[in-house]
This record gives structure tokens, C-alpha cells and sequence, in this order.
């Protein structure tokens, strides 16, 4: 998966940066109508030496922003690679993710030693292969959000995107035909970046609008400073040291690093995210009172599973639909208050069934079949992907009434009718398993694989793989879509970039109260 990965950063990106290096360095004679802007009056900074010989240098702060360029890329792109090894989901749409990371992060390693030797020899040749690389930058977030309008629900292809990058070079030869070309060239990128990236930000979540905000912010700067340089010196001594162009660099760079927090947020944003856009909602609901029972609540009662007077949970909350019922028992010592499981039943649709201990149901009838299971990991208990496994799946016969062309049919065709959720304390659920409903029948048991928890709540000397209810329904739920996937990659669903994200709105309560909480989305 890695060598997928790897392969439009290499030839979209290193080949690119191969051509143009051979064409500015050892063809110079075919750029020199170019226009550029080589010696030292360009530029207003004027401080000579610092006691690091590593920028020893006329401008030395010019010449080491030319460093963090690289340190940046170089970090990155350990991080995806890193990223992309940790995924317990290997799908399309986060390969596709983890290309978009490592070419944007490989133009910036690469762009700190090209324009480290365009400070330093002040020399045409180096100039035009600064403006040069500059170009793919733009390339690569425009072909990003491009994909976003024309089509929103599907995977941009690895090709399209090669292309992006190789027709923002080629756009470069423009300058030849006019002495402003490579401004006007740049402006068409940047004003191309700008106008689709309005629609993507009224559509984003609020954590994404305040990056792309921030990106704006900083390519704004990265402009306007540029052009402000000299003029700058003029007004303050500092911007002789500090100068212009070095702070329009340092805008540049965060612009580079917020774009690289967008497209990590799009693509990974959330092994568990809820739904951001609405969660902000939530802050804005005082303490209302049950409609049933009338204690004073916030958004909802968890003794009646009722919302509450002051939020209308009908139109704001979002409602999620699982293919199969749920049963949630809940140890009757366990505080009502604290349980994740509510945010299940008041989020889940239709078939979610709430039982508090003793009164749960008497499962010693049910004969040994998948039609119920326990999520729990008990010393038989089965990995989600076996328990698939135990189903025939026709992958190839399109004809064949065992084949699934959604995912609802995958979950049928499983035999799964009801999940039974045990909620309580780690130590509480042995009741549950003592209990002769439940320890003298034939009904299975699933576990999941190794999580870290995000609870905020203490849990004792319980090791952090222990979850809190509603992210081990979340996390049961992605482990069966990627189940499908496996076994459907080419199915529609299966390859729309929504899929993956589909049960996310479970943890829409339990998000917002991370992020109030421990002032973290459970997201990041």
C-alpha cells in the first residue's frame, strides 16, 4: 500500500522538480527574458552577521526561513508515512489522503533548498526555478478543492491529481511570452485556490473554517508583505532585520502548515469525529426541564430518555440508523449521569432498546446462531472479522443471491439482528456475565480490536483499551464497514468518501463533551 502511495509524490513531484531543475540550471539560456529579481536592493533586509555559521549571511533571516521549509516538509512527511502504517482502515480515500500529504509536505522539503540558493547566490537561474516551484503549490490545493466541487462523494483519482501538478508546471512557460507572466500566472492560481475554497469553507465543519481561515490569513500575508518590503524598512529600523520578505516567508510556511492540518482533517480527521458543524449548538442550550418527568436537565433527561424543554433534539440532533437493534443493559449501579449509553439511545433512530439491571432479557432461549451477539470481549469471544467470516460472501458474482450491493445487505446477509451493549464499570459487567439470562445461553460473543479510549472520566487502574460504551458501538460499527469494504471495495457506497463516516454522529454528545471537558475534539 505504501508503493501506491508514494507513487504520485515521486513522479508528479520529484520528476517535476528533476525537469525544471534541468531546464532553469543547465538551459538558462531559454529563460533569460524571463523577468526577476536578483541582488540584494530588492530586498530591505540589511543585518550581516549572526554568530550561527549556518546563516552567515547578508540576510540571514531570509536564508534561514529557508530551513524550517524543510524541517516542515521533512516532518510531514514522516507523519503520513507514520500515519499511514498506524491506519487499522486501509482504505482508498485515506490512501488517496495520505497522497495529497506527502506531495504537498515533498514540495516543501524539496522548496527550502531551492530558494536557500536563490538568497544566497542571487543569481537568475535560481530565480526561475523559485518562481517555478512556487506554481505546484497552488496546483495541488486547487486540484484538492476542485474534486470537492465537482464531485464531493467520490475518491479523487491519484491520476487527476498527477495531472494537477504536472499542468501547474507546464503553466510556468507562460512567463516567456510576457515579463509579468509568472504575476499573472500566480494570481490565476491563487484566485482559483480563493474562489473554490469559499464553497469548501461554508460547507466545512467549524474546527476546518477556522484553518482555512488561518491559511487565507497567511497567504494574505504572504502577499501583501512580499510587496510591502521595501517600504516597510522605511517606516521602522526592525523591518531592516525583520524584514518584509522574511515575514512574508514565515506566512508562507504557516499557509503551507494549516493546509496541511486541512487535507489531514479531511481525509483523517475522525477515527472518532461527531458531526462539528452542528456540535457548536449544543453551547447555546441552557438547562431545560424533562418534558416527562420535569428535572431540570441539559439537553436531555437520562432517566426518562427525553429531551428536554429547552432543545428541540427532534431538528438539532442528528438521528443515526443502524442496519440492525440494539439492546443497551445498564448496571443499576451505574450513574445514569456519567453513561455514555444514553447519547445511543437519543441518537439512534428506531430499534434501541434501554434496560437497567435486573430487568433485562432473557437471552438462555436463543439458539446458537449470529442473529444476537454480545459486544464484549470475553475469553471466547470473536474478532469482528471472523465473525464475518462465518457468513458466505459472494464477492464476484454479480448474479449471485449471495453477493451484497450495500451495506445494509452486507448486515443481513451477516444474520445480525440485535447487538446487545453491556454498560457499566469494567468490574459491574460480571454481573451481567453471572447472570443465568445471559451465562446459560448460546449467544455469541464479539470483541473488538485494540482502541485508546478518549473518556475523561477516570477509570481506576483500567488499562486505556478500555472504552466508554458509545465508542465501542462507534467503533463496532467502523469495524463492519471496513469489513464491507474489504469484501465490496467496488461497490458504489463502498467508494463513496462519506461511507467511512457514516455512524460518526454517534458520538455527537460525547464530542462536544470531550471538547468542553478536556478542551480536545475526540477528532484530533
Amino acid at each position: 500500500m505504501l508503493g501506491d502511495v508514494t507513487f504520485v509524490p515521486l513522479v508528479g513531484v520529484t520528476v517535476g522538480f528533476a525537469v525544471t531543475c534541468w531546464l532553469s540550471l543547465k538551459q538558462p539560456h531559454l529563460f533569460e527574458d524571463v523577468a526577476t529579481e536578483v541582488g540584494y536592493q530588492f530586498y530591505a533586509e540589511r543585518l550581516h552577521i549572526l554568530p550561527l555559521k549556518v546563516i552567515n549571511h547578508a540576510m540571514p533571516f531570509n536564508t534561514l526561513i529557508c530551513y524550517v521549509y524543510s524541517i516542515l516538509g521533512l516532518y510531514w512527511l514522516i507523519h503520513s508515512v507514520v500515519a499511514l502504517r498506524r491506519e487499522s482502515v486501509g482504505s482508498e480515500w485515506k490512501t488517496v489522503g495520505v497522497v495529497y500529504v506527502f506531495s504537498f509536505s515533498l514540495m516543501s522539503l524539496l522548496y527550502g533548498p531551492v530558494h536557500l540558493m536563490r538568497i544566497v547566490t542571487q543569481t537568475h537561474q535560481w530565480a526561475v526555478l523559485d518562481q517555478w516551484f512556487t506554481l505546484p503549490f497552488f496546483g495541488l490545493v486547487g486540484h484538492f478543492l476542485a474534486t470537492q466541487q465537482l464531485s464531493p462523494n467520490r475518491i479523487p483519482s491519484q491520476s487527476s491529481l498527477l495531472l494537477a501538478i504536472l499542468l501547474s508546471h507546464l503553466s510556468y512557460l507562460l512567463s516567456l511570452l510576457h515579463p509579468l507572466g509568472f504575476e499573472f500566472v500566480l494570481a490565476i492560481h491563487i484566485f482559483l485556490c480563493v474562489s473554490l475554497g469559499i464553497p469548501y469553507f461554508i460547507h466545512s465543519s467549524v474546527q476546518s473554517r477556522v484553518l482555512i481561515a488561518k491559511a487565507t490569513l497567511s497567504c494574505l500575508g504572504f502577499v501583501v508583505l512580499k510587496l510591502l518590503d521595501l517600504y516597510l524598512a522605511d517606516v521602522h529600523l526592525m523591518f531592516e532585520i525583520l524584514s518584509g520578505h522574511f515575514l512574508s516567508k514565515v506566512c508562507d510556511v504557516l499557509q503551507i502548515y494549516y493546509l496541511l492540518l486541512i487535507l489531514e482533517g479531511h481525509f483523517f480527521g475522525s477515527e472518532l469525529s461527531s458531526d462539528a458543524q452542528r456540535t457548536p449548538t449544543l453551547s447555546y442550550v441552557g438547562r431545560g426541564n424533562c418534558v416527562k418527568c420535569g428535572r431540570s436537565r441539559k439537553w436531555f433527561c437520562y432517566f426518562c430518555l427525553q429531551w428536554v424543554d429547552t432543545f428541540d433534539g427532534k431538528q438539532l440532533a442528528p438521528k443515526v440508523h443502524l442496519p440492525f437493534d440494539i439492546h443497551i443493559l445498564k448496571h443499576n449501579i451505574e450513574v445514569s449521569g456519567k453513561s455514555t449509553a444514553i447519547h445511543a439511545a437519543m441518537l439512534v433512530y428506531s430499534g434501541c432498546s434501554f434496560y437497567t439491571y435486573p430487568d433485562i432479557p432473557d437471552y438462555s432461549h436463543l439458539s446458537h446462531s449470529n442473529s444476537f451477539v454480545i459486544l464484549y470481549p470475553s475469553p471466547s469471544a470473536l474478532s469482528t472479522s471472523n465473525f464475518i467470516s462465518q457468513t458466505s460472501f459472494d464477492r464476484n458474482d454479480s448474479s449471485s443471491e449471495s453477493r451484497c450491493d450495500s451495506f445494509h445487505d452486507f448486515c443481513n446477509a451477516s444474520s445480525l439482528e440485535t447487538l446487545v451493549i453491556l454498560d457499566g464499570t469494567w468490574s459491574q459487567i460480571h454481573s451481567f456475565l453471572e447472570d443465568s439470562r445471559i451465562k446459560n445461553s448460546s449467544i455469541k460473543f464479539v470483541k473488538l480490536q485494540p482502541y485508546r479510549t478518549n473518556f475523561w472520566r477516570p477509570q481506576g487502574k483500567m488499562p486505556e483499551s478500555c472504552l466508554a460504551t458509545i465508542e465501542a458501538l462507534f467503533y463496532f460499527m467502523r469495524e463492519l464497514q471496513t469489513e464491507y469494504v474489504k469484501y465490496y471495495p467496488d461497490n458504489e457506497d463502498s467508494r463513496e468518501i462519506s461511507f467511512l463516516h457514516k455512524f460518526d454522529d454517534l458520538l455527537f454528545f460525547y464530542d462536544f463533551m470531550l471538547t468542553s471537558v478536556v478542551g480536545k475534539s475526540s477528532g484530533n
